[in-house]
């Protein structure tokens, strides 16, 4: 009886484990596409300023 019921446990803590180390990948893989997204938005935003500088030093006759 004592063993069944260790065995039990063991087996709900391994499912338990099981479904934490999806959610860490699930979490891993949302960071990722975060980053993607962020880094993009990034580089856009870099563009725009570049081309805002190139436009004032244009008009300042540098």
């Amino acid at each position: 009886m004592l063993i069944e019921r260790v065995i039990r446990v063991e087996e709900e803590l391994k499912a338990l484990r099981e479904i934490e180390s999806a959610g860490f990948e699930a979490m891993e893989r949302r960071f990722e596409a975060l980053q993607k997204e962020m880094n993009a938005l990034f580089e856009s935003i870099d563009k725009r300023f570049e081309a805002t500088e190139k436009r004032l030093i244009f008009c300042n006759g540098f």
